[in-house]
């Protein structure tokens, strides 16, 4: 799964993490990676279209395992039709 961005054109702090993920032309457009700015007052947030583009899907969980601190691995599996 890619990160989504975003384009936060008032509010959303400092770059910090995600600041090698983008241009010097992108930043000055606003772009953001949405899962790493700090939600702390207003915003004017822009999502791409292809966001809007998800399915959901009722799935089997096949495990739910910690592997390190912060970070799970979700093993699901798919209903036949939709693999």
């Amino acid at each position: 799964m890619r990160p989504v961005k975003c384009i936060i054109s008032e509010g959303g702090g400092q770059y910090s993490t995600e600041e090698t993920h983008f241009t010097n032309h992108e930043k000055r457009e606003g772009w953001r990676l949405s899962c790493q700015v700090a939600v702390k007052d207003n915003m004017k947030v822009q999502v791409p279209d292809e966001v809007f583009g998800a399915k959901k899907w009722e799935c089997e969980v096949i495990s739910n395992e910690n592997v390190a601190t912060f970070i799970k691995e979700l093993v699901l599996k798919l209903p036949k039709e939709k693999k």
